[in-house]
Parts: structure tokens; sequence; C-alpha cells
């Protein structure tokens, strides 16, 4: 007979901040599918193997629970991404470090990053407003320090995340090709200010392109030979 979610398989109740994401990652569930307004608390509840006035004692109210629950996403991917040890190793290999780290966030918790990406894109009130802003401001201010650019730092920023979105929704998406078509956009950027430390050479072969152009160009080739 199988436990519900709340106990552990000794039959012992979950620890306070176990249960808590138990809840919370019930909640982004819920959030990712249906949105705020269509998820409900009891179906929440349920779906944590909780009661509903357990999940009112833990979080208030809705309006609590999505906010806890854009705090855990938000200091999860902050977490993410700063994880691969990288000191003493060129800005270069840092970015492309970070950047594998973020997409595979956002691959392995994809409920989480369209809650979090949709509150990025229009936060639904001044509390996830503010959230939000902290958060993607730490990335920015990482960015920076990397390009020494603040206004590129917004700028690549905004690019990351919306090929993210658009890139996990793909067929098989490969984090390998979306970090390498980051890069190219950064590399770029960096050499247009001398900066040569970061560019790459100016030739490609066909397996350093991205494979979205090549399928293209290989496409607009064969109608040019026919």
């Amino acid at each position: 007979m199988s436990k519900p979610p709340g106990t552990t398989t000794s039959g012992e109740r979950l620890a306070r901040v176990e249960r808590e994401r138990l809840m919370l990652r019930a909640a982004g569930e819920a959030f990712a599918t249906h949105g705020f307004h269509g998820s409900s608390m009891d179906e929440i509840a349920r779906a944590a193997g909780i009661s509903k006035p357990m999940l009112y004692r833990y979080f208030d109210s809705k309006e609590g629970l999505y906010a806890a629950y854009l705090r855990m996403t938000g200091h999860d991917l902050i977490d993410k991404v700063r994880a691969p040890e990288t000191r003493g190793q060129s800005p270069h290999e840092r970015l492309r470090a970070g950047l594998r780290a973020f997409l595979t966030y956002v691959k392995e918790h994809r409920a989480g990053w369209t809650v979090l990406h949709g509150e990025t894109a229009a936060p639904s009130d001044a509390q996830v407003a503010r959230e939000i802003a902290e958060l993607r401001g730490r990335i920015i201010r990482m960015l920076t320090t990397l390009f020494d650019d603040e206004a590129y730092a917004h700028a690549f920023t905004g690019a990351a995340e919306s090929l993210a979105t658009w890139w996990v929704n793909q067929p098989d998406p490969s984090t390998d090709e979306a970090t390498a078509l980051l890069m190219r956009i950064a590399t770029q950027h960096q050499a247009s200010i001398a900066r040569p430390e970061l560019s790459f050479s100016a030739t490609r072969t066909p397996d350093e392109i991205s494979p979205w152009r090549r399928g293209r160009s290989q496409r607009q080739s064969g109608s040019d030979d026919a």
C-alpha cells in the first residue's frame, strides 16, 4: 500500500522544509498548467497529499503560495547558474558554464521556468514584481561583471530568456546547441568592442552553425541545385 505524499516510507511525518517544498512543487505544476487564476487550492492540496487547511497554515493565501513558489524557483535558478566552479577560468568559459547551467535548469524544471518567465514578462502584483526584479537584477549584475557593459547585460538577459522559452518547447531540445547559439551572440558583441579574448574565429565549420539555421541553409542549397 502506497504512502501519502506527506509521509516518509517509515511513516514519519516529513520535516517542515520538506513538506513545504512538496507543496510548492505541486503548486508550480498547477500554476504552469492552469495559470494563477485557474489553479485551485483544493487541487494543489490534493496533489501534495495534504489538507487544504494545512496549505493555508503554511502560506496564508493563494497569493502567498504563488509568491513563495516564485521565490523558491528564482533562488534555485540563481544557485544553479552559480554552481559551476569556474574561478580562474576565462570570461568566455565562465559564461559558457553559466549558460549551460541555466539551460539545464530550464529543461529540467519546465514548470518552474514557465511560471517564472511569465512573471518576468508581466508581474501579477507589486510583491511579485519586487521579487522578480531582485532575482533578475542579480543575474544582470553577474553578466555585467562578465561583459563590463550593463546595457548589454540587460539585452543579453532578455535574449537568453526568450530563446530558452522557445527552445524548451521544441522536440528534443539540445542544451549544447542552445548554449552555442547564445555564446555566438555574446562573442560577436565582444568582438565588436575589441575584446579578442572572448572572440570566436570568423570561420566556422558547418557543425558550429546553429542547427535551426543549418537546416534552412541545406533546404536553400537544395533548391538552388534544382
